[in-house]
C-alpha cells in the first residue's frame, strides 16, 4: 500500500525539533525512535507516517540544526557592533556550535558524512562572514592586503578559522587552551584582513 503524502509542518516539525534536542543531548546512538516519540507523546504509527527510519529523522534534524545555525551566526554581522565585538560573537558561536555538533554524535558518523556536514556548516556561515568582510573593507577598517574579492577572502578566512578551531577536540581542552585557540583564530582574521589596530580597542 502506498504511503500517504506527507505534509510539512505540524507534528512532523514537532518530531524533528524534539529529535534535534535529543540528538544533541544524548548523541545519535543513545537516541531511539521511542525516546523521540515519548518526548512529543506520539505513537509509532505517527513516526513512520513521516519517516522511514531513525537515520531519516536524523538528517531532517541536521537540516534544522544548520538552518538555526545560519540564523544564529547572522547576528555576528551586526554593524552596530565594533569589529572586535563582531569577531568575538562569531568565535563564541563557532565554539558553541562545534561542541553541539560533537554532541550530535559526529564521532559515530562515517568520515564522508562528517566531511559533508562540515562543508554544509561552513556554507551556512559563509554569508555572515561575507557581510562582515564587505563591511570592514568598504568602511576602511580593513586594508585587504591580499587584494582578494570579498567572496574569495571570506571563504579563505572561514576555512582558516575552522581549521584553527578544529585542531583539537574543544570538549577535551581546558579554558586556557580554548582561549589560546580563539586568540590564534582572531589574529588570523585580523592579519588576513589587515584590520587597523586602532579599530580593535
Amino acid at each position: 500500500m502506498a504511503r500517504k503524502a506527507v505534509l510539512s509542518g505540524g507534528k512532523k516539525d514537532e518530531l524533528i525539533a524534539a529529535a534535534l534536542k535529543l540528538f544533541i543531548a544524548n548523541g545519535y546512538e543513545n537516541t531511539s525512535v521511542r525516546s523521540i516519540l515519548d518526548s512529543v507523546n506520539g505513537e509509532v504509527g505517527m513516526f513512520y507516517h513521516y519517516f522511514h527510519s531513525k537515520n531519516e529523522i536524523f538528517e531532517a534534524a541536521v537540516d534544522l540544526y544548520l538552518k538555526q545555525y545560519a540564523e544564529d551566526f547572522s547576528t555576528a554581522a551586526d554593524e552596530s557592533l565594533s569589529i572586535s565585538e563582531q569577531l568575538n560573537t562569531l568565535l563564541n558561536l563557532a565554539e558553541h556550535s562545534i561542541l553541539n555538533f560533537n554532541k550530535l554524535g559526529s564521532e559515530h558518523l562515517h568520515w564522508s558524512i562528517a566531511i559533508a556536514l562540515h562543508q554544509r556548516t561552513l556554507l551556512a556561515i559563509l554569508p555572515t562572514v561575507e557581510k562582515m568582510v564587505a563591511y570592514v573593507i568598504k568602511t576602511g577598517i580593513a586594508t585587504n592586503p591580499l587584494r582578494l574579492p570579498s567572496k574569495d577572502l571570506s571563504s579563505f578566512l572561514l576555512s582558516g578559522i575552522s581549521g584553527i578551531l578544529h585542531q583539537k577536540q574543544l570538549a577535551k581542552l581546558s579554558q586556557v587552551e580554548i582561549n589560546e585557540i580563539r586568540a590564534t583564530a582572531k589574529l588570523f582574521f585580523i592579519h588576513t584582513l589587515g584590520i587597523k589596530q586602532e579599530e580593535l580597542r
